[in-house]
């Protein structure tokens, strides 16, 4: 399941949501605008389609052991197990 999607709400309260789910980066300012900018899967270069509510389905793909995150990509992405790659 995707839960990093970028909701409708202010930066600081995006990246302080990613911090208390365990998402771990050096530059979260840095993360969120890429994130931003994303339109692209970063893994399967797909483009990203939007939800019935009009969000685009972007996914931040992250290391469940360390937090760290890998990738900014689609739900089908997120979803493929990639925890054997630790960070």
């Amino acid at each position: 399941a995707c839960k990093y999607i970028v909701p409708k709400s202010t930066k600081s309260s995006t990246i302080a949501s990613w911090k208390s789910q365990g998402l771990i980066d050096d530059d979260y300012d840095m993360v969120y605008h890429r994130l931003c900018l994303s339109n692209h899967c970063e893994l399967c270069y797909s483009k990203y389609k939007k939800k019935s509510n009009g969000v685009l389905n972007r996914c931040m793909e992250h290391c469940h052991i360390s937090g760290f995150l890998r990738s900014i990509c689609c739900s089908r992405c997120n979803s493929k197990d990639r925890d054997l790659w630790v960070i």
